[in-house]
């Protein structure tokens, strides 16, 4: 557990209901972002919005000290192969084209999704996407970057700015 001293039975008990989940803990004097992406999180659960490049969020913790969120683990099984994206890259360097038309067709579905269900994401990347194959199906998910940077946040209520958010977010390439 990511937590110090006296807090961490506290941390423990705060962590046990997110046992099967991923956390994500910042220290709360240095966490804007952490914070936004629990609010950005909160709210699209409010509104009923899930999707398949989504981990399903599994809610908030704070302490003193830490604030954080928890998601779906999101784990390699018998029957499912997890990679990074960046990973997956180097793996296919050299792969025939009909696999890059499949990862392109995956990453493509991805971007519509965000459109259809007006999910943003403030940092796409290798870095914070997986590619999962299950039953021969790519499935990207995105684990990373669920907040709106801006102050006012006007892509989170205006379609028309959450459109062009999220174009900008796949118009720029990271880490590759």
């Amino acid at each position: 557990y990511a937590a110090l001293g006296k807090e961490r039975r506290k941390a423990r008990k705060t962590l046990a209901p997110f046992a099967e989940g991923c956390v994500k803990l910042s220290a709360r004097f240095c966490c804007p972002q952490t914070v936004r992406e629990v609010d950005y999180l909160n709210y699209l659960r409010k509104k009923g919005v899930t999707a398949s490049f989504m981990p399903k969020y599994l809610g908030s913790l704070s302490s003193p000290s830490y604030v954080g969120l928890a998601v779906e683990a999101i784990l390699p099984t018998e029957d499912r192969k997890v990679w990074l994206l960046g990973t997956y890259l180097a793996e296919i360097k050299d792969a025939d084209e009909s696999v890059w038309k499949r990862l392109e067709d995956a990453l493509r579905a991805t971007k519509r999704e965000m459109h259809e269900k007006g999910v943003v994401v403030s940092d796409i990347g290798t870095a914070n996407m997986f590619i999962v194959e299950e039953r021969g199906v790519l499935r990207p998910v995105i684990f990373d970057g669920y907040y709106i940077p801006e102050h006012i946040p006007t892509a989170k209520y205006i379609p028309w700015f959450r459109k062009l958010k999220i174009n900008r977010q796949w118009a720029k390439p990271r880490d590759v």
